[in-house]
């Protein structure tokens, strides 16, 4: 091929070159602009800036959504209790009180006792009513746990005490009472002769031990062991001090302290029934109270809801007898 006609197939080519990029680029126009609209020269548009690189606006941030409005209070009141009802009169009838103090004019002074006498009276028919359903009930009766009636509750308190001699010689067969004692301490010289008397009367072993190695002022327990540790390992602060002790190695507390015959025979009964040397029933027997059903460890179930008449239906279905 002649250089000529090489020249004119490269010039033919350019032209083809030439005419496909001025056709993409009238298609990116024609994309760009969809409405035909002719698009400013160059030199009209100068917010785009120099050297054909846009100066972009930052970009805006989303407007923030508006917040919701805070609820209102609540415009729901508590509701005033009935005038001269219980609830209304524990809260008014200190005011109608003060005032008529402060202002003592026969207007507020009356309506003060006018108000104190619906208080009484409400009161005495409570009481009324309450006398009546409580003698009508065993249950509420309190002359069903001891009777009011001077020969009764003494034949009561009789039997208790038999029952409790009984529990005191059971519980002497089975354990002795530990005394600690100082020589110059003055209490556990008089403590001395009525633990001696309670110990002969059931039968308990004393086991006396002095803290200073002396013996007590007026001769008793002369055969008394001298503390080696006992005292501290029991927690012994002051004198007298006595303990129930069941061996080998079990011991209750009795007091740090003097006391008289009953109270000793109260707290060894109860010492006894700790350390399961007497049972619950042997020792409710020692009680000058008749046994009856407790509510002390009863659930229910319903709460508020329930009626007068379930709620008593429950306490009694539920009530344990000791």
């Amino acid at each position: 091929m002649s250089s000529r006609a090489l020249a004119r197939g490269r010039s033919a080519a350019l032209a083809i070159a030439v005419a496909l990029c001025l056709g993409n680029a009238a298609f990116d126009t024609a994309l760009a602009n969809p409405e035909g609209v002719e698009p400013a020269r160059f030199f009209e548009r100068h917010g785009e800036g120099w050297f054909w690189y846009e100066n972009r606006s930052p970009a805006q941030a989303p407007p923030e959504e508006p917040k919701a409005a805070p609820a209102p209070p609540s415009t729901d009141e508590t509701e005033d209790p009935p005038p001269l009802s219980a609830e209304w009169l524990r809260v008014n009838l200190p005011k109608y009180l003060d005032r008529a103090i402060d202002e003592p004019t026969p207007e507020n002074v009356r309506a003060y006792y006018y108000l104190n006498r619906v208080w009484l009276d409400k009161g005495n028919k409570f009481s009324d009513v309450a006398q009546e359903v409580v003698t009508q009930d065993a249950f509420l009766d309190e002359t069903t746990r001891r009777p009011l009636a001077t020969y009764a509750a003494n034949e009561m308190s009789r039997q208790a005490g038999l029952a409790r001699a009984d529990a005191l010689q059971e519980i002497a067969r089975q354990a002795g009472i530990y005394f600690f004692f100082h020589s110059q301490c003055r209490y556990c010289a008089v403590q001395a002769p009525i633990l001696k008397t309670f110990a002969e009367a059931y039968g308990f072993a004393v086991i006396p031990v002095s803290l200073d190695g002396q013996p007590l002022p007026d001769g008793l327990y002369p055969d008394y062991r001298v503390d080696n540790g006992q005292a501290r390992r029991l927690g012994v602060e002051q004198t007298p001090a006595m303990f129930l002790a069941r061996p080998p190695d079990r011991v209750v507390l009795l007091a740090q302290g003097a006391l008289a015959f009953a109270e000793l025979a109260e707290r060894v009964t109860m010492a006894g029934k700790q350390l399961g040397l007497i049972d619950d029933d042997r020792f409710d027997r020692t009680r000058p109270i008749q046994s009856v059903p407790s509510t002390a460890e009863i659930r229910l179930e319903g709460g508020d809801a329930m009626t007068p008449e379930k709620l008593v239906e429950q306490i009694r279905k539920n009530a344990r007898v000791r």
